[in-house]
C-alpha cells in the first residue's frame, strides 16, 4: 500500500500520457497473435510486463532498460547473428528491445532530455522520410517492409540511450562496463572463429528460423575489435587505474589475444578487416602515442611467424587461413588484379549493382522516391547470385536506392553533423585539458566508424547485431556532446576527477 501514492501522484503527471502509447502497443502485439497463434500467449505477458513496469518502477526504468540494453548488446557482440533470433516470429529480441525503449523514453519524457541537439532533428527528419518511404509498401509487403524499415528505424536506440545516459548519469560507467567486457570478448574471438569453422555446420537451429545457434560473421567480430583496439589505443583501458609491473605484462597479453582473433577474421573478412584498419587511422592521425609500439611490434612478429612456417589452414572453409590470403584481401579491395579470382568476382558483381542502383537513382526514375521498403532489391536488379540479395551489401546505397536522393542526402547530413560534433568536442576537450573527455570522444568516433566501414561492404546496419549496436554508439555519443554542450569549463574539469576516481 506504501506505493499507492507515488502511483497515484505519477498519474498525474503528463509523461504518463504514454499509458495509451503501451496499451495500443500490446495490442498491436496482440493483433498479431491472433493472426500467430504462437504470439497470444507472448503478447498478453509482454503487455502485462510493460504494464507493470510501467506502474510501479517508471522511475527506474531508464536505469533498467539500460541494464537489459547493455545484456543484449553483449548477446550480440558475442553470439551475433545467432542471438539475434531468440524469441518468436516476428516478435525477436530485438524488436522486445525497441518496444520496451520507446516505452521508457515516453514515459521518462526523454524527448525533453535530447530535443535541444540538431542531431536529434536530423535524425526525425531521416527516419520521417523513411515512414513516407515505408508505409505505402506495408499492405503489399507486410512485416518485410517493417523489416527493410530497420536500417532508419533502429535510429531511435540513439535517442532512447542518450535520453537514458543523461537521466540516470550513467555517461560515466559506459567506459567502465566496457573495460570489464574487453577481456572477455579479446578471448572469445579465436573460441568463436574456430566453432565456425568446425561445429557450426552440425550446430541446431533456432525453431521456425533455420539460422543456427551458432552463427556468427568475422566481419562483425571485427568491427568490436576495431572498437576493443581503439579503446586500448586511446588509454581508457588504463585510465584511472594505478600502474604496478604487471599492467605492461597485462596490456602486451591484450594485443597478443587481440591480434590472435584479428588475423583469422581479417583472412576470411574484408569488410570487418576495412573497418579496423579505418579505426586504427583514426586514432593514429588524431593521438598518435607510444601505444602503438606494442601492437607494431606484436603483430610482425606474428605475421613473420606465419610467413616463416608457411602457415596455411583450410578446416573446409571456402578461404584458407594464411598470410597470403590476408595480403590478397588487402589487395583485392583496390584492384582485380589478384591472384584468386573469386574476391575479385565478388567485388565486380557489387560494383555492377551499385552501379545499377546510381543509375535508377542519381540519374533515374527513382530519384526523389527510391524504391521504397519491401521488395527484394537484389530481384528488382536481377541481380542473379548466390549471396544475400534483399540488399546490396552496402548500407549507404540501400538508403540510396529505398529512400531516393533526399533520403540519401539526410543520412549523409546525419553523419557528417555527427562526426564533425565530435571531431570539435575532441578538439575542444583536448584544448581545455579535458583528457577523459578527449579520450572518450576519440574512442566514440572511431568505434563508429567502424560500423560505417563494415557497413559499406556488407548486409550489416540492416540487421539487429550491427543495426542496433551503431545506433546505441551514436546514442552515447549524443549523450557525451549533449552533457559536454551543457557544462561550463569548471565543471568539466570537475567531472574528469571524479570520472578518474570512478
Amino acid at each position: 500500500m506504501s506505493t499507492a501514492p507515488g502511483a497515484l501522484q505519477g498519474l498525474r503527471d503528463p509523461r504518463w500520457l504514454g499509458y495509451p502509447l503501451a496499451v495500443v502497443l500490446g495490442g498491436v502485439v496482440v493483433a498479431w497473435g491472433v493472426m500467430n497463434m504462437r504470439l497470444v500467449l507472448a503478447g498478453g505477458i509482454g503487455l502485462a510486463l510493460m504494464l507493470l513496469l510501467a506502474l510501479y518502477y517508471w522511475r527506474r526504468l531508464p536505469r533498467i532498460y539500460l541494464t537489459i540494453l547493455w545484456i543484449s548488446l553483449l548477446g550480440y557482440a558475442f553470439a551475433d547473428k545467432g542471438f539475434a533470433y531468440v524469441g518468436f516470429s516476428p516478435l525477436y529480441i530485438g524488436e522486445v528491445l525497441l518496444l520496451l525503449g520507446v516505452l521508457t523514453f515516453l514515459l521518462s519524457n526523454g524527448f525533453r532530455v535530447v530535443r535541444s541537439s540538431p542531431l536529434t532533428w536530423l535524425y526525425i527528419a531521416f527516419a520521417g522520410w523513411g515512414l513516407v518511404r515505408t508505409i505505402p509498401y506495408i499492405t503489399s509487403y507486410g512485416l518485410v517492409a517493417l523489416r527493410d524499415a530497420v536500417i532508419w528505424g533502429y535510429g531511435v536506440f540513439a535517442l532512447i540511450v542518450a535520453a537514458c545516459l543523461i537521466r540516470t548519469g550513467w555517461l560515466a560507467r559506459v567506459p567502465n562496463a566496457y573495460r570489464r567486457f574487453l577481456p572477455w570478448f579479446i578471448c572469445w574471438v579465436p573460441i568463436m572463429l574456430l566453432a565456425r569453422m568446425t561445429v557450426q555446420s552440425i550446430t541446431p537451429t533456432w525453431p521456425g528460423t533455420g539460422v543456427r545457434m551458432i552463427s556468427v560473421k568475422p566481419g562483425d567480430l571485427e568491427v568490436h575489435l576495431a572498437g576493443v583496439a581503439a579503446f586500448i589505443l586511446v588509454g581508457l583501458y588504463t585510465w584511472g587505474r594505478e600502474r604496478d609491473e604487471s599492467s605492461g605484462l597485462k596490456e602486451w597479453l591484450l594485443w597478443i589475444g587481440w591480434l590472435a582473433g584479428f588475423m583469422p577474421a581479417a583472412m576470411r573478412n574484408r569488410g570487418g578487416m576495412m573497418a579496423v584498419f579505418f579505426a586504427l587511422a583514426v586514432v593514429l592521425v588524431l593521438r598518435p602515442g607510444r601505444n602503438w609500439r606494442k601492437l607494431v611490434l606484436v603483430g610482425t612478429i606474428l605475421a613473420s611467424l606465419a610467413l616463416l612456417s608457411n602457415l596455411e589452414m583450410e578446416f573446409g572453409a571456402e578461404r584458407e587461413l594464411s598470410v597470403p590470403q590476408l595480403i590478397e584481401n588487402i589487395q583485392s579491395v583496390f584492384t582485380e588484379d589478384v591472384e584468386e579470382q573469386r574476391l575479385s568476382a565478388t567485388r565486380r558483381w557489387r560494383l555492377r549493382w551499385w552501379e545499377t542502383i546510381r543509375d535508377d537513382t542519381l540519374f533515374g526514375p527513382y530519384f526523389w522516391t527510391g524504391k521504397g521498403f519491401g521488395m527484394s532489391l537484389g530481384e528488382d536488379a536481377s541481380v542473379s547470385v548466390k549471396e544475400e540479395t534483399r540488399s546490396p551489401h552496402n548500407g549507404h546505397l540501400t538508403i540510396l536506392a529505398r529512400m531516393g536522393v533526399p533520403g540519401a542526402v539526410l543520412w549523409l547530413l546525419l553523419l557528417g553533423t555527427f562526426s564533425v560534433s565530435i571531431l570539435r568536442a575532441y578538439w575542444r576537450a583536448r584544448s581545455e585539458g579535458q583528457e577523459w573527455w578527449a579520450r572518450v570522444n576519440l574512442w566514440i568516433l572511431a568505434y563508429w566508424s567502424a560500423f560505417l566501414i563494415n557497413g559499406s561492404f556488407d548486409v550489416y546496419l540492416e540487421g539487429p547485431q550491427g543495426g542496433i549496436w551503431f545506433w546505441s554508439v551514436f546514442g552515447v555519443g549524443l549523450a557525451a556532446l549533449e552533457v559536454q554542450r551543457r557544462r561550463p569549463a569548471p565543471a568539466r574539469s570537475r567531472l574528469r576527477i571524479q570520472n578518474a576516481r570512478a
